[in-house]
């Protein structure tokens, strides 16, 4: 693995700041415009997201080493395919019918399962796999977990 970046140099601030920023607002010249400038210039600085970015930009072809080294790995490829799956299974999911069967499965709180009736569980799962939906949501998760 690539040897990874340990200390962020700090930039000085230069002393012709002023002369700068005076020149910016000579162009724009609108104070609208200028206080949102300000203001985002200000909440650039205090998250030190320049800080950030000079870095990456500066070491721009380690950082796209180290990404290139994870991402040929053959267990992040993996991972990726895995995610991808996961992410196409829970994109088709019907919204409103997945709510109905979880307050199904949730039900009314009147009638606690009782684990002692083994024929009863054995028989409301059968009931439930005859069922082509379930059979088919059983199958493509049951894949999934298959894939990982």
């Amino acid at each position: 693995m690539a040897k990874e970046i340990e200390v962020i140099e700090r930039r000085q601030v230069p002393e012709n700041l002023e002369a700068s920023m005076a020149k910016i607002i000579e162009v724009l010249g609108n104070g609208e415009v200028m206080e949102k400038f300000a203001r985002l210039l200000d909440a650039v600085q205090r998250s030190e997201i320049l800080t950030f970015l000079t870095a990456l930009l500066e070491n721009w072809d380690r950082v796209m080493k180290v990404i290139t080294e994870e991402l040929t790995d053959e267990r992040m490829a993996r991972f990726i395919r895995n995610a991808l799956s996961v992410f196409a299974i829970v994109s088709s999911v019907d919204t409103d019918r997945l709510m109905k069967a979880v307050s199904k499965m949730a039900g009314d709180g009147s009638a606690p399962a009782r684990s002692g009736d083994l024929a009863h569980n054995l028989s409301s799962l059968i009931n439930l796999l005859s069922d082509p939906e379930v059979s088919a949501g059983l199958t493509k998760v049951l894949r999934l977990i298959g894939s990982i």
